[in-house]
């Protein structure tokens, strides 16, 4: 709760409050109740109102001890106090920058007003009552990986409710993604604090994002919340530098020559007209890759072909 006091001094004549206005409350925050006080007898009023906008009458203002046809009178000191109830909710962070005005008119008709800007601090109390409270998050094990590395994705699903909750886990894997383990269908998640699952397996082929993005979903019938990891997957054998020869690379320019150089066959290479030297070179070959030499010759001058995972063929 927090209470503002609106003083109007004797110098200012008759004024006749017309309402109070709330603005700029953050997400999660409620506005429960608005109650108009007198400072100096505590009698109290609850206000009406919606959407931020509490209208005050002269009804009001009798009730509370403030008489003269509704005016604060000439010559005194009075003062209003609003008791403003505010409630946070699930995803509340733990202050609130709102602005609460006092509205009204002077005996001529003229419109004035008094606005209090200060921020709301909320103490948390050991105690919620939300049953659809959740964070998730999913960490991979690594940035950057090889094909066929073994990847671990780290789940974190954290409540922060009144009691023990129970979730649906629901994983979204790539086409490309072998999964070893992979999490439970359901799982019981503790009113103040975490779970954690995990998710092993390895990439069949290289990819980037989103190619590669990996998604959870912990959904219960109030409320649903999802975290994402991507992560880049490089050929087998990868190194930093290395020339990719994508799939169904040609080299037809006559007597091509290669020295001192590594290479990546990441399909079909084709050889034609005279030919390839690779000397002092490198060449590593992904899975099903081949090279097809038509009408040419290849010749390795201390250079080898490696295969990155399983044999490859020279037709």
């Amino acid at each position: 709760m927090r209470d503002i006091d609106f003083t109007v001094k004797g110098d200012s004549g008759f004024i006749y409050p017309t309402q109070i206005t709330i603005d700029s409350l953050p997400p999660h925050l409620n506005l429960v109740q608005v109650v108009l006080a007198n400072c100096n007898s505590n009698a109290t009023a609850i206000l009406s109102g919606i959407n931020g906008l509490y209208p005050i009458d002269s009804n009001i203002l009798n009730q509370i001890g403030i008489y003269n046809g509704g005016g604060m009178s000439i010559g005194t000191i009075n003062c209003l106090r609003a008791h403003i109830y505010l409630v946070p909710e699930c995803g509340f962070q733990d202050s609130s920058h709102h602005i609460v005005t006092l509205s009204g008119h002077t005996f001529c008709g003229d419109l004035v007003s008094a606005t209090d800007t200060s921020e709301a601090v909320f103490a948390w109390n050991d105690s919620s009552h939300c049953t659809d409270c959740f964070t998730i998050q999913k960490i991979a094990s690594a940035a950057t990986v090889n094909v066929g590395d073994t990847v671990t994705y780290t789940i974190y699903v954290c409540g922060n409710n009144g009691t023990q909750q129970t979730v649906t886990l629901t994983e979204f894997l790539p086409a490309t993604f072998n999964f070893i383990n992979n999490i439970p269908n359901t799982a019981i998640i503790p009113a103040q604090g975490c779970d954690t699952f995990l998710v092993t397996g390895f990439f069949n082929q290289p990819g980037n994002c989103p190619a590669t993005l990996n998604t959870i979903t912990a959904t219960t019938p109030d409320t649903s919340v999802t975290a994402t990891a991507c992560i880049e997957v490089q050929p087998q054998c990868f190194i930093p530098g290395i020339n990719i020869l994508p799939d169904q690379t040609e080299l037809k320019n006559i007597g091509s020559v290669f020295n001192n150089s590594t290479f990546y066959v990441a399909g079909v290479l084709i050889i034609e007209n005279m030919g390839a030297t690779f000397t002092n070179c490198t060449l590593y070959t992904a899975a099903g890759a081949s090279i097809i030499v038509n009408n040419a010759t290849i010749t390795l001058n201390n250079s080898y072909i490696i295969a990155c995972d399983t044999m490859w063929r020279l037709p």
